[in-house]
């Protein structure tokens, strides 16, 4: 165990002076701890210990100078949370950690769980996925509390008499047939299906994403590939097939999510057949989009075409009607360059080069030289991505479709997307105590 296992003030903002200006004890580790005042021989340095019960001689806590350093007799986990907390009941907003790598480990834990910024430990990216993972379930978790609680009670209405009630519902179930239904006698979708769980929204956009990814690594299947890529990418097509095959058979085990399938054109007999034929991104997808969305694709393409028709009839009658065209007068030299070169036609260019690199095949990303950096940053994440969810391929695919759109908007904002190497991390180094004399 060494002894210069410490945390320091990374903004040194005390004023010299004594200790109590710029140190005050969390009220409940003063009850959990003995403090007082240990015996120095320099009288400019004064410490204060912070003792177990049962152990007077060995303080497992001290606080020296003017309380920004904090000494660490322990590593256990209690002692490494005191740490923390006294460091923000005193208004800290960063720390400098040093001593041995278990104890700068355990430091980054605690004080990052708390919001503070910790320097002297250079975490693995599975722990910064992890702590971000926790972060998001804290923060769901008091969205969810503070719900709950802005709640109204529900209202109790009194009681009615129950030939009044059956009356009442009897003439609902009138107006409700006859509200969905139209003029030909058919239910419409809205009023005659079921409202989609929670579950089964969370089932379609799962799907939703994996035919996504399906495209994107369907697409990437060119020729050039090299043995190895190709291998890559075709287990990878294998797992989201196996993933495809058991999420829609399992939305087929919902009568919810079939009946709403039925209403929008599709039988489950001919999602299946679809799905051996291998329409993931095509009209399964398609299907899927009609289902969320709450429409029907006979009636959608009526629509189209009604739609196509009269564009077309508006066109011809614009085209015998419209008086002779004026030609344009010739735009000035000034404006034209700056509609050419301008932040306008920046705009453009970043928007196009993000929806390249998005929605693009892989072989015209491979070919923009302007898309190199992104390719490279999107390699190293996923290797990344590969590492933090340990082979988890729902999660990887997921994460996977994330980061490209993650890089994808940084190219929309004009950013410079590449991959860089870490930062060395500088050790603080134990501070040194210069007496007046020396300076």
């Amino acid at each position: 165990m060494s002894v210069d296992n410490s945390v320091a003030r990374t903004t040194r903002d005390v004023a010299p002076g004594a200790v109590e200006a710029g140190f005050a004890m969390p009220p409940d580790l003063a009850d959990r701890y003995e403090v007082r005042i240990i015996p120095a021989s320099d009288a400019s340095e004064p410490r204060i210990g912070m003792f177990l019960p049962g152990d007077r001689e060995n303080p497992s806590i001290e606080v020296s100078g003017n309380g920004d350093r904090i000494i660490a007799r322990n590593e256990d986990p209690e002692t490494v949370a005191a740490l923390v907390k006294i460091a923000k009941h005193n208004g800290w907003e960063g720390i400098d950690v040093d001593g041995s790598p278990e104890f700068r480990q355990a430091v980054w834990e605690a004080g990052s769980r708390e919001g503070l910024t910790v320097r002297g430990y250079e975490p693995k990216f599975d722990e910064q996925a992890r702590m971000e993972q926790g972060r998001r379930e804290r923060v769901e978790a008091a969205q969810r509390e503070r719900e709950a609680a802005a709640k109204p009670a529900p209202a109790v209405e009194p009681a009615a008499p129950v030939v009044a009630a059956v009356s009442i519902a009897a003439t609902d179930r009138v107006r409700t047939a006859d509200v969905g239904r139209d003029p030909a006698g058919a239910a419409s979708p809205a009023q005659s299906g079921a409202e989609l769980s929670d579950d089964d929204k969370c089932l379609l956009l799962r799907l939703s994403v994996f035919t996504q990814d399906r495209k994107a690594l369907s697409e990437g299947m060119t020729p050039d590939l090299g043995p190895m890529e190709r291998e890559f990418r075709q287990e990878r097509l294998d797992v989201n097939k196996e993933a495809l095959d058991g999420g829609l058979e399992q939305a087929l085990e919902s009568p919810t999510l079939v009946s709403s399938f039925s209403k929008a054109g599709y039988e489950p007999d001919d999602l299946r057949r679809m799905a051996r034929e291998g329409e993931w991104d095509g009209q399964v997808a398609d299907a899927i989009y009609l289902v969320r969305s709450g429409l029907n694709r006979h009636d959608v393409a009526r629509d189209t075409a009604a739609s196509v028709e009269a564009d077309r009839e508006d066109q011809q009658v614009a085209t015998s009607t419209a008086p002779p065209e004026r030609q344009p007068e010739p735009e000035p030299q000034i404006v034209r360059e700056e509609r050419q070169h301008g932040p306008a036609a920046a705009r453009d260019e970043n928007e196009e080069l993000a929806e390249l690199f998005l929605r693009g095949s892989a072989e015209r990303i491979a070919a923009d030289p302007r898309l190199a950096n992104a390719l490279e940053a999107q390699a190293a994440m996923e290797q990344h991505i590969g590492v933090a969810f340990q082979g988890d391929a729902d999660r990887m695919m997921s994460a996977s479709l994330e980061s490209r759109e993650l890089i994808s908007g940084a190219l929309m904002r004009g950013l410079d997307v590449s991959v860089r190497e870490p930062t060395p991390v500088r050790q603080i180094e134990p501070i040194q105590i210069t007496y007046d004399l020396e300076r």
